[in-house]
């Protein structure tokens, strides 16, 4: 081989690595939809860990790792990002319900009853309702509360019929009458979410899933015949 040669080879640039195509940035949309996820999570975290009176605006922020203005940009007062909360917790608390019934766009079907009782009785356990439960209970005394909260509770108890409406078609009345046990369900497992904390008693907590899993299926089978 030539001096040239091996020069011009010595000289000559090395191939470069193929570049990595720049992540694409998100929308504005997307950033705004984010931080609110997070203002949300946030709250829940804090409502649950600290109650409604504990909840802060500066809590929540520092929770979410987000400055008070970039709260404020999204809900112009703390009332309206709890409001916000409780519809979202309303929202993940159907998709669960929906999810363990095996519920899209087609009927309950028998032998998921059982995994639609027990997801109730545990998100009525989870933080999430917990937070849920500490919002509804101060608007009991925040009449600035009462309305938005009620409303929201409002659209909370219009998606469990719109869920029962898909799960276990009838007429009006056998609709408002599957309502009816469903909410009685949810309110059962509520109170015990609150007891179960200071006197847990797992025979009669047993028991309670086992006879709302026997009332939905009898409900079920009369519907089917």
């Amino acid at each position: 081989m030539s001096d040239v040669t091996a020069a011009t080879r010595a000289s000559s640039p090395a191939a470069s690595p193929k570049a990595e195509p720049a992540p694409s940035r998100r929308t504005q949309a997307e950033r705004r939809a984010a931080t609110i996820e997070r203002l949300v999570d946030a709250s829940i975290a804090v409502l649950a860990e600290s109650g409604y009176a504990g909840a802060g605006v500066k809590d929540i922020c520092d929770r979410a790792g987000v400055s008070q203005g970039a709260l404020f940009r999204h809900f112009e007062t703390r009332l309206e990002l709890l409001v916000h909360v409780v519809d979202a917790i309303g929202a993940r608390n159907i998709e669960s319900f929906m999810r363990a019934a095996g519920i899209t766009d087609a009927p309950w079907t028998l032998d998921r009853l059982d995994d639609f009782v027990r997801v109730l009785r545990d998100v009525s356990r989870s933080p999430t309702h917990a937070a849920w439960r500490e919002v509804v209970a101060a608007a009991r005394i925040h009449s600035d509360l009462a309305d938005a909260v009620g409303a929201a509770v409002a659209r909370f108890e219009a998606a469990i019929i719109h869920m029962v409406e898909l799960g276990l078609p009838g007429t009006r009345e056998q609709t408002l009458e599957t309502v009816t046990i469903v909410l009685s369900i949810m309110h059962m497992f509520d109170s015990e979410a609150l007891t179960v904390t200071v006197k847990p008693n797992p025979e009669i907590e047993a028991a309670r899933v086992a006879w709302a899993t026997r009332v939905l299926s009898e409900l079920y089978a009369r519907r089917a015949s």
